[in-house]
């Protein structure tokens, strides 16, 4: 099609936003707000962690064995070691904090909203925020957290069950139940923004 138009991929590109632009612009000129409702919330937040179990601890124990050993052969895998005695780590703050504490920012712009999160959410819980929300349009804003926490992945509970993809003890600090936290808080502090 871009030889049969005589265009660049670039050229085509910038047609189609032009497009899209020209469709949508008598609509919006119809829609103009000179003033927009704003509001902010800031929360924070205690979700539960991802438990660590003994066997799970133990596991990654016997990985921690073999990487050093690997190690000492002259193997450089020191960011998987690492990840390794994170976990372990873990395993003994959950004894003394089974909670990790999160700042939640929540936005009212008009009929838009936006709301943080210091994760990866696994698309589960986006819909779930999405689908309740009172604003015409959610935008949820990921990996927010500038506290010196990495940011892991938050699975859902389909994700731990499977062992798919993000959802291993290496993967997460907080599972499903934190998830659900999230959702709620967040949808709680949107209909405040809300007025109900």
């Amino acid at each position: 099609m871009l030889a049969l138009r005589g265009l660049t991929m670039r050229e085509e590109i910038g047609r189609r936003v032009a497009d899209a632009v020209d469709e949508v612009l008598p609509v919006a000129a119809k829609c103009i707000h000179r003033q927009l409702q704003f509001g902010h919330i800031v929360r924070e937040i205690r979700l539960p962690r991802r438990m660590v179990s003994d066997e799970e601890a133990a596991a990654v124990h016997d990985d921690l064995d073999k990487l050093e050993a690997e190690a000492r052969a002259g193997k450089n895998n020191y960011r998987v070691a690492q990840r390794a005695r994170r976990v372990l780590e873990r395993y003994e703050q959950q004894k003394q904090s089974p909670e990790i504490p999160m700042e939640l920012h929540l936005i009212r712009l008009g009929d838009m909203a936006f709301a943080t999160n210091r994760f990866e959410l696994f698309l589960d819980y986006g819909i779930r925020i999405k689908a309740r929300s009172p604003a015409v349009q959610t935008f949820l804003i990921q990996l927010t957290a500038n506290d010196g926490w990495d940011g892991t992945y938050l699975p859902s509970e389909r994700a731990i069950a499977n062992r798919g993809y993000g959802g291993g003890v290496y993967d997460n600090e907080v599972g499903p139940e934190g998830g659900r936290v999230i959702v709620e808080e967040t949808l709680k502090g949107l209909l405040e923004l809300w007025g109900g």
